[in-house]
């Protein structure tokens, strides 16, 4: 017979935090990558001729990179300062950590996307790319997740 611990089964409450601690492994390094070109940008010999606009999408894009990093590894301070037994409210923080890290993630995708095509191209072919790219992530990151969690009901 397992333990239980503020209501829920010990052994369930660490395969869930083994589950998000996987998903935490998957999005952290393309964060860092990600934040780690960001900082190298303005070094580069081309960053002079951005507008103030392609200034503020750098701009946009490196702190919500910068946040998303934070964000994400928020879980990891979070489960060495806290008492071990406060197992349910680690997977909480995680989860929404998770969430917000990867929405942050999508804003910096989107704003350097966006800067990158108007750069190279021009305005309404960045805004067409950034468009689907964020049309995608809503619509896979969102609306796909909830829509099969209204079909087969919610996790366990």
């Amino acid at each position: 017979m397992s333990d239980q611990v503020e209501g829920q089964d010990v052994d369930l409450l660490r395969e869930r935090y083994q589950e998000l601690l996987g998903e935490f492994r998957t999005a952290i390094p393309g964060v860092e990558v990600l934040l780690g070109f960001l900082l190298t940008v303005p070094f580069s010999s081309r960053f002079g001729d951005l507008d103030p606009f392609g200034r503020r999408l750098y701009l946009v894009g490196l702190v919500a990179s910068a946040g998303a990093v934070v964000t994400l590894l928020l879980p990891t301070i979070y489960h060495r300062l806290t008492p071990q037994l406060m197992r349910e409210r680690r997977i909480d923080v995680a989860v929404r950590a998770l969430l917000c890290g990867l929405g942050l993630a999508g804003i910096a995708i989107v704003a350097i996307s966006l800067l990158v095509v108007r750069f190279v191209f021009d305005l309404p072919t960045g805004i067409a790319v950034a468009g689907l790219l964020g049309l995608a992530m809503v619509t896979l990151w969102v609306l796909l997740p909830l829509r099969d969690a209204r079909r087969h009901g919610p996790r366990a």
